[in-house]
């Protein structure tokens, strides 16, 4: 006969409040755990953050310095957070070894935005490597609006007054957003050089036709046509930047590569034109030397620096020429930061910092005018700059790409998991008398508007001269 074995209602409650408490146990571990699990890695939220890390301890923006108080202003840290808004938002197309430019595409362009509040034309990111769909046409962009300039398939040329069914300043707009800019004309040559691209027309919401071509309405003499136009590709293939490299020297057996410098005379050999197209020493340099010193020696004292179209370089470049001439323009101030990425100078922790130099009064025997346009950028920018505050010339033409006061001297960055390239400023120069940029005091004397012969203005300004 079987026996039950019956247990006592004490016994059966402490085997319940065991059992109890045991899977109490494991709900609060599963609960800790699930709690303090990491989120899933994004590919391009890890991007983002370490871009902000890299911007904020590299450039100088970021010191709590006098010179940088108005910096980085309240519309950064408004970019900053749209940036990381729609980085979130974003999906993540990442499968290890796969991604494509389509893929890091629209990541790209939202790094752009979030760089482009610094206002730093140093501070940018590269286009990357690939085919780029853009409209092959003449254009013109200037404050009166975006004009098609004539050519041999468009002779009637004319001002641009829509677009694929958007008003071109809209589509400007876009564009100024996603490049950056230091001046009003480095905006209109933002505009002029990338609005055409199929990119910013979707963002614009230009309206591409099925046969991949664009409607363009134009005026002309009040007069209004209408022009289709396709699209053209190109590939494009980037090269790692270097611009602005103030560490560079020069010896004189360097051969000649760009002849940068050139030396001519001017009305009937009376006005000495100094032509330079960048900023970089080579053996053209020590010609325009040798040029100098002898004019100098013939008694020319009329100098022309043209320095139109040129897009910058060394920083020392100019300190040549004012030693010949015998001149003090005084000196840039300058702050350099030190980080992860900046590492010109591995025993200076934090930043170094110099202080401008206003020109002290000094006998001029010299008349000197600088010639710019909006495609003077850097160091061409320098020389009309500290001859501008030293009251030593007088500058002609158009207001430059780059203002006075600069930020400048960019590292170069590599985002690990997307390969996007970019660079980041690593110092800020500070123009010898920064009182003008407090009076917002204008750098060009006399504005030629857009057609006009420059060099043939600042001729007939030197020339009624008495």
């Amino acid at each position: 006969m079987e026996t039950i074995r019956k247990y006592s209602p004490r016994r059966m409650f402490m085997v319940a409040l065991i059992l109890m408490l045991l899977l109490g146990v494991c709900f609060l571990s599963g609960a800790l755990s699930r709690e303090t699990e990491a989120p899933p890695l994004s590919l391009f939220w890890g991007e983002a953050q370490l871009l902000i890390t890299w911007v904020e301890e590299t450039h100088p923006a970021f010191l709590a310095l006098e010179h940088l108080a108005a910096y980085p202003g309240e519309g950064y840290y408004l970019a900053k957070a749209e940036f990381l808004r729609q980085v979130a938002a974003m999906g993540d197309p990442y499968c290890p070894g796969s991604i494509s430019v389509g893929d890091i595409f629209p990541f790209y362009l939202l790094c752009c935005e979030y760089l482009a509040s610094l206002s730093d034309i140093h501070t940018t990111m590269h286009l990357p490597e690939g085919e780029y769909a853009y409209l092959p046409l003449a254009i013109l962009w200037q404050a009166e609006g975006m004009f098609l300039e004539p050519t041999a398939q468009y002779p009637l040329g004319g001002e641009i007054v829509q677009i694929g069914g958007v008003a071109p300043e809209f589509l400007g707009k876009t564009v100024d957003r996603h490049t950056a800019a230091e001046t009003t004309s480095g905006h209109y040559k933002n505009r002029q050089q990338f609005a055409l691209f199929a990119h910013f027309f979707q963002l614009a919401g230009v309206v591409v036709e099925d046969n991949h071509e664009v409607e363009l309405w134009l005026q002309v003499d009040g007069e209004m046509y209408s022009i289709r136009q396709a699209f053209a590709y190109y590939h494009h293939q980037e090269v790692p930047s270097s611009d602005f490299d103030s560490s560079a020297s020069w010896s004189s057996d360097e051969e000649a590569t760009t002849g940068a410098v050139t030396v001519t005379l001017l009305a009937d050999n009376d006005i000495l034109l100094v032509t330079a197209k960048n900023c970089t020493y080579d053996a053209s340099f020590v010609a325009a030397m040798q040029s100098l010193e002898k004019a100098l020696g013939d008694g020319i004292s009329t100098i022309i620096f043209d320095v139109r179209d040129n897009p910058g370089g060394v920083s020392t470049f100019w300190q040549h020429f004012f030693s010949y001439l015998q001149l003090d323009p005084g000196l840039y101030g300058k702050i350099e930061r030190y980080s992860q990425l900046n590492t010109r100078n591995p025993n200076i922790m934090g930043a170094s910092l110099q202080e401008p130099q206003v020109a002290p009064l000094q006998d001029n025997p010299w008349e000197i005018v600088v010639l710019t346009n909006e495609n003077s950028y850097s160091g061409a920018v320098w020389l009309a700059t500290m001859l501008h505050d030293g009251g030593l010339g007088t500058v002609i033409g158009r207001e430059p790409g780059s203002s006075p006061t600069m930020f400048g001297n960019p590292v170069e960055f590599i985002l690990p998991h997307t390969a996007l390239r970019g660079v980041i400023s690593s110092s800020f120069f500070i123009r010898p008398n920064p009182l003008y940029d407090l009076t917002g005091d204008q750098l060009v004397a006399k504005t030629i508007p857009y057609g006009e012969d420059i060099l043939e203005a600042a001729l007939a300004y030197l020339l009624s001269l008495p």
